[in-house]
């Protein structure tokens, strides 16, 4: 097992000081390298923005679910940490769904 990661570690080396040798190969790398780095940063910035959507769409779920109980709008606002006009917007789709 050794003498296998061994040889990867050898045939690994050898590849980069192959391209590190050739400038058009070491710019593809760098290519590549950036693609994958930006990529990574689209995904973790897709994530955040779905995180707090999601929070979002909770904090006007559960607005809807204490309005439907009784709960004065000043309550809900409190309640649910948003502001007066917050919930009596929401309370108004409520009406018109």
């Amino acid at each position: 097992m050794l003498s296998e990661h061994s040889a990867s570690v050898k045939k690994a080396y050898s590849e980069v000081v192959r391209i590190s040798q050739d400038p058009e190969a070491w710019e593809l790398y760098e290519a590549r390298e950036k693609a994958l780095k930006d990529m990574n940063s689209v995904r973790a910035s897709a994530r955040k923005i779905g995180r707090e959507e999601g929070r979002e769409e909770n904090k006007r779920i559960t607005a809807e679910n204490f309005l439907k109980m009784g709960l004065s709008i000043e309550q809900v606002a409190q309640g649910v940490v948003l502001s007066v006009d917050e919930v009596i917007k929401i309370k108004e789709n409520m009406r018109g769904v």
